[in-house]
C-alpha cells in the first residue's frame, strides 16, 4: 500500500463509504481484525481475504497495475479455492515477475 491511512469526509470514507464508528476512520477499524488474527491461528489463516478485500475497497493505494494484479490474483483464488499455501506461493511468483 502507497498510503496507510483512508480520507474521511463527513465521516464517511471517500473510496468505500464505510462510515466511522466510534471516531474510527475505515483504516483504524482494519487494524482491529488484524490484531485479532495474530492471537488466532484459524483467524490469521484468512489474512489474505481479510487484507485483499480493504486494498480493493480502497484503490487508490497502488497503481493500475498493482490493482490489476491484486483483483485477478483475488478472483483466481476463489475460483480456483486455493488455499492459504498457495495464494501466498502465487502472489510471491507474480510479485517477482513484476520486479
Amino acid at each position: 500500500m502507497a498510503d496507510h491511512h483512508t480520507v474521511m469526509e463527513s465521516g464517511r470514507c471517500i473510496e468505500c463509504g464505510a462510515k466511522e464508528v466510534d471516531g474510527f476512520s475505515c483504516y483504524e477499524l482494519f487494524g482491529f481484525p488484524l490484531v485479532w488474527e495474530h492471537r488466532d491461528p484459524a483467524l490469521y489463516a484468512l489474512h489474505f481475504w481479510l487484507v485483499s478485500c480493504y486494498m480493493l475497497q480502497h484503490p487508490s493505494n497502488f497503481t493500475e497495475e498493482g490493482y490489476r494484479l491484486l483483483v485477478d490474483l483475488f478472483r483466481d483464488a476463489y475460483d480456483h479455492d486455493w488455499d492459504t499455501a498457495y495464494i501466498l506461493k502465487k502472489n510471491r511468483v507474480e510479485s517477482n515477475q513484476g520486479s
